[in-house]
């Protein structure tokens, strides 16, 4: 499922209008027959309530009162401004609901409703909300909060912004938003997911144009509670062998952190890897043989620190994939490391947690980062918000105010494949970008980027294309979360309960598989 931005998706709507020819008000009036519909398939004649604006989203909740009341629904509308201040077409629209004997309120209203439609602001909303606005905002979550009455956003919860997701100094806390065409990045970026309740997808019948202008490479898998756009993970050849699955080298662990390392070798093996070698401090051997015995195991001393790294080099000029960083430290061993595998790997290459705070506070390492993207080398960087603010300079804060933007624009500067973790991750290579929508809060626990580092690793091995892989990676890793939540809840969810997620998903029929 692809998803628009504001600007986007005015010109889709403009494209359809001035080039196909589909007059604006046949738009608003699929729009408000697609709502209608959410409302009529949950309630048995509910009475209603409908929040207007001035522009074409207040249009949009007018022709939704029309459209209700002659079904015999009990509606009425309240219009913020005077319909003199309003678009034409929401003139347009206040006629024909009061022709149909719609009432259209002058003040807000005390009595309780069992639907409030929230039609205030559209999509194309960027500046603060104020005045007589501001006030009916707060006034429709008071009457959620108190009386419990059922609130639908129509296309994005007014307050929101379309692109960022940001509260506008105030927003409408949805119980559900009906949007129209394509999901929009509001929609799925917090805080603005937290507002916009169970999210639909409404089709106004101009979602085959093909536009010019609008080049869909956002995209994301699923939309969350439904079984759209599924991921299907690519074949396994029925007569393969470990070599067929291919070979990965993991580099993770320090004295203090054997923990990464078992995690990250187990979710590759457990992810379709054929072979895992792990690469850590000799401290961690017996941990590693205990609880690991299918890894390669080969372990490095103290004093090694100075050697010229021939094994290590071999290592790497085998290996398919090279995963680096979970649990590494920061020591001088652990930088070179790091130089090593940005130098000397020709392969695929995921750098995490302690790989990237390295190149980090190096700008030798940076270029040499930059000099795999010269050389047309796949390279994965898998942050999470501190780490990434600590590649690009930018405050957590910054880059969560737009956090598409910078992660595209730090993925295109470095040549990488970037997943920027979060409660919405975004994996952008620079030109296409994926939204992720599984996964949830019980997965915010240590260990799980571990997991999620070496299961990228594995999906680099044996998907199609590696940003594909990548995005499957984040995609199943989410949904093995969901799994676990599901069978045991959120609270206390351990990473190594992710890894066994991944046996429950292969468990359900037909899911997340060929």
């Amino acid at each position: 499922m692809f998803i628009l931005h504001a600007e986007e998706m005015n010109k889709l709507d403009e494209f359809a209008i001035e080039h196909i020819g589909i007059p604006q008000c046949v738009l608003m009036e699929r729009a408000a027959l697609g709502v209608a519909g959410c409302i009529l398939r949950q309630f048995d004649n509910p009475s209603v309530l409908v929040l207007s604006g001035p522009g074409n989203c207040g249009g949009d909740g007018l022709a939704l009162a029309r459209i209700l009341l002659d079904k015999g629904i009990k509606v009425e509308a309240y219009l913020i401004v005077p319909p003199e201040k309003c678009k034409e077409s929401v003139q347009k629209e206040a006629e024909y609901f009061r022709s149909f004997g719609g009432v259209i309120l002058s003040d807000l209203p005390e009595k309780t409703y069992d639907v409030i439609v929230d039609a205030v602001f559209g999509i194309g909303l960027n500046r603060p909300v104020k005045d007589a606005f501001l006030t009916a905002i707060e006034w429709v979550n008071s009457k959620k909060e108190k009386s419990r009455e059922h609130v639908i956003s129509i296309d994005i919860p007014s307050g929101i912004h379309t692109d960022t997701g940001a509260v506008l100094g105030a927003a409408v806390k949805a119980d559900e938003t009906v949007t129209f065409s394509y999901l929009k990045p509001g929609l799925l970026l917090y805080p603005g997911r937290d507002y916009a309740g169970k999210i639909c997808v409404s089709s106004i019948g101009i979602d085959s144009l093909d536009v010019p202008e609008i080049k869909k490479n956002v995209f994301t898998y699923e939309l969350s509670g439904t079984n759209e756009d599924q991921v299907r993970l690519k074949k396994r050849r029925p007569d393969g062998n470990k070599g067929t699955f291919k070979r990965i080298l993991i580099i993770a662990g320090s004295k203090e952190m054997a923990g990464a390392a078992i995690l990250c070798s187990e979710s590759a093996l457990r992810s379709g890897a054929g072979l895992a070698e792990l690469y850590t401090h000799e401290a961690n051997r017996d941990v590693v043989l205990s609880s690991l015995p299918e890894a390669i195991l080969h372990t490095y001393a103290d004093q090694e620190m100075n050697t010229d790294g021939k094994a290590l080099e071999e290592m790497i000029s085998r290996a398919d994939v090279v995963v680096i960083g979970p649990g590494l430290s920061k020591s001088d061993y652990a930088e070179f490391m790091v130089e090593e595998v940005l130098t000397k790997c020709l392969k695929p290459l995921v750098l995490d947690a302690d790989g990237i705070n390295i190149i980090s506070a190096n700008e030798r390492f940076k270029a040499f980062l930059k000099k795999r993207k010269e050389a047309a080398r796949i390279t994965v960087l898998t942050p999470h918000p501190a780490e990434l603010s600590r590649l690009s300079g930018l405050s957590v804060s910054e880059l969560l105010s737009d956090y598409e933007r910078y992660v595209k624009q730090i993925a295109e500067e470095y040549g990488v494949i970037l997943v920027g973790k979060g409660a919405t991750t975004i994996v952008s290579d620079g030109k296409e970008v994926y939204y992720n929508l599984s996964g949830n809060d019980g997965m915010a626990t240590a260990g799980s980027g571990d997991v999620l580092a070496g299961m990228t690793g594995a999906f680099l091995l044996n998907e199609n294309t590696c940003f594909d892989g990548v995005c499957k990676a984040v995609f199943v890793h989410g949904k093995a979360g969901d799994a676990i939540a599901e069978e045991k809840g959120h609270r206390g969810m351990l990473a190594g309960d992710i890894i066994r997620g991944l046996k429950l998903l292969e468990d359900q029929p037909g899911k997340h598989r060929e």
